[in-house]
């Protein structure tokens, strides 16, 4: 339910290196149910703190619905994202020229295939790297489908 989802707990850890020139955000939040995570964007991009904070959330909220099987999860098509009104989105994309977007899976057996555009695979876990102004300018698409063993 979605009025579950305020009640959930999540973690965010950004690490800044100056001498790297990195920023690294980490949020970390654990679903009952994979319908919840659609739930959790929404609430996000909802969130007007979230906008205070780092400017407007739809920048970096992707959002996503996702489906369970026994031995697959299929993260669906995404709305595309229509940011040309966004004041200086310019200067971002000139700031987020190397900025990388990546969602890592853990599933609970070995991973059989995953056809996620660039996405690694390693033992029951999938990682999926774009560059984070292709997701922005929709020119990835972030649907796709993990098939594993049980």
């Amino acid at each position: 339910a979605a009025s579950d989802v305020y009640k959930r707990q999540a973690k965010m850890h950004m690490v800044i290196n100056e001498g790297k020139k990195e920023m690294t955000i980490k949020i970390d939040f654990e679903f009952e149910d994979v319908s919840e995570i659609a739930s959790f964007f929404d609430v996000m991009k909802q969130t007007e703190d979230m906008g205070k904070t780092l400017g407007d959330p739809s920048l970096f909220i992707f959002g996503g619905k996702y489906e369970m099987g026994k031995k697959n999860i299929k993260r669906l098509p995404s709305p595309k994202n229509d940011l040309d009104d966004i004041d200086g989105m310019e200067m971002l994309k000139m700031m987020m020229s190397s900025a990388t977007y990546t969602t890592h899976y853990y599933l609970p057996g070995k991973v059989k295939k995953s056809n996620f555009p660039n996405s690694t695979i390693d033992n029951n876990k999938v990682m999926v790297t774009n560059s984070i102004l292709d997701v922005i300018d929709n020119k990835i698409n972030l649907a796709g489908e993990i098939k594993f063993k049980r």
